[in-house]
């Protein structure tokens, strides 16, 4: 996630996460889906590591995303009796797997989930059709019992069905590991937290949803540009994300004439304190356009750093209105 220091800020809330299967599908969308009398000839099943808890460092957009694949899972088994393959119907199934947005045990995860050699779906034909239950989701591992890893492999991944398809992990840090172990499997992984294309460039079973990273800040860049902006400088959390969208602004000024500062690494999650020293170094030559290339906790600690800063500078020093930089204006104010 990346922004710029020139709209006013908003708080993010974080969502409540249900903690079991049938919680999950009447709070999102059982209750209001009506249920097709389906037959199915088996399942596909849709395995993925995901940041489960609150104290997850990518638990706020993780959990946005766990609600957005539940939903879609029951709607397809509900109201499309599935995904047809050959012309036989198949129950779609979602697994997913507490990864405490940590990038071993990501790799852990999706190097031991698929197991068993893949079932053939041009062979469905061998499967006994059967009408299954319309619950799909399995909420798994998000237990104190269960947080150690071994504990986690031994009763979650050797009882696991076979994985047919992954879906990638929050960001591109999580998913590079990710992205190696289900190529090496021959898995189709669908990345869709990740923009960093070195993920992309030598696995040829991982596809992606978003844009390259690098090309994040062209169109704010050109906006702002022509808004009269001279300079700019970066802010970047040490990750690969982050580091693509801040490394595309060299390339951006000169397309658009401005004056590249370059970018400054800070570390992964860092502190209000952490970042307080930095953010007070901008009030010296500030640059037009600060842009902050971070997840949302660097984010968060960020702007605090720098209405401390840059807000409490500008104050001091008692600059009229027009003094005032119109770069500085929606941030502290």
């Amino acid at each position: 996630m990346s922004f710029i220091f020139l709209l006013p800020s908003t708080s993010a809330a974080t969502v409540s996460l249900s903690r079991t299967a049938n919680d999950f599908g009447q709070n999102f969308s059982s209750a209001t889906l009506p249920t097709l009398p389906c037959q199915f000839s088996g399942s596909i099943v849709v395995s993925h590591p995901i940041s489960l808890t609150p104290s997850d460092a990518f638990f706020i957009k993780s959990n946005s995303q766990l609600h957005a694949y539940s939903m879609l899972t029951d709607k397809l088994n509900r109201q499309r009796c599935g995904v047809q393959v050959n012309g036989n119907r198949y129950k779609l199934i979602l697994r997913s797997f507490g990864d405490e947005s940590d990038v071993d045990r990501v790799a852990n995860i999706v190097s031991l989930l698929p197991g068993r050699r893949a079932r053939h779906f041009s062979n469905s034909n061998n499967l006994t059709s059967t009408a299954l239950t319309p619950v799909t989701h399995q909420l798994c591992c998000d237990t104190p019992t269960l947080r150690s890893l071994a504990h986690f492999l031994s009763q979650m991944i050797n009882s696991a069905p076979t994985t047919d398809f992954f879906l990638g992990p929050y960001s591109s840090t999580l998913t590079r590991g990710a992205a190696l172990h289900a190529n090496a499997a021959s898995k189709v992984m669908i990345a869709q937290g990740a923009a960093s294309s070195p993920i992309y460039a030598d696995n040829e079973f991982v596809f992606g949803t978003l844009p390259p990273a690098s090309s994040f800040l062209d169109k704010a860049l050109e906006l702002l540009a022509g808004q009269g902006a001279k300079s700019v400088k970066g802010v970047m959390e040490a990750a690969s994300f982050t580091r693509g969208v801040c490394g595309g602004i060299a390339s951006f000024s000169a397309k658009y004439g401005l004056d590249d500062r370059g970018n400054v690494e800070v570390p992964l999650n860092p502190t209000i304190a952490e970042l307080l020293p930095l953010a007070k170094n901008l009030t010296v030559n500030t640059p037009d356009i600060i842009v902050g290339c971070m997840y949302v906790t660097g984010c968060t600690a960020w702007t605090k750093a720098m209405r401390a800063g840059v807000c409490a500078s500008e104050r001091a020093n008692e600059r009229g209105p027009k003094e005032v930089a119109w770069r500085t204006h929606y941030l502290c104010n």
